[in-house]
């Protein structure tokens, strides 16, 4: 009797260990399936905020075109304007050449 009241003393301990092991394994799984849940939920932030950037990176890269077409086109009409600004200072300058030789 009392060899089986040390065995069963000695199984109960056993079964309180195994119990205890196997609340620390879910714990540690729980532990790391929130981990893996935390992680994976920073990567979508991630790839949102990657996203949203690349987004306005595209934006940008559409303004920044708008503005060198704009700069393109403003020296063109410079370069343009400076043309007839010559042309018509040549004319002018005909003309005057023209009506001091009529005055002469």
């Amino acid at each position: 009797v009392e060899l089986q009241r040390a065995r069963l003393e000695k199984l109960e301990e056993l079964a309180a260990q195994e119990a205890e092991a196997d609340q620390r394994h879910k714990d540690r799984q729980r532990a790391k399936a929130a981990r893996v849940d935390s992680h994976s939920s920073e990567c979508t932030s991630l790839e949102q905020a990657v996203s949203q950037l690349s987004e306005e990176r595209s934006q940008l890269e559409i303004e920044v075109g708008d503005v060198d077409l704009r700069q393109d086109i403003n020296e063109r009409l410079r370069e343009e304007v400076g043309n007839v600004r010559r042309e018509m200072d040549a004319e002018a300058e005909k003309r005057e050449a023209a009506r001091a030789e009529r005055e002469t």
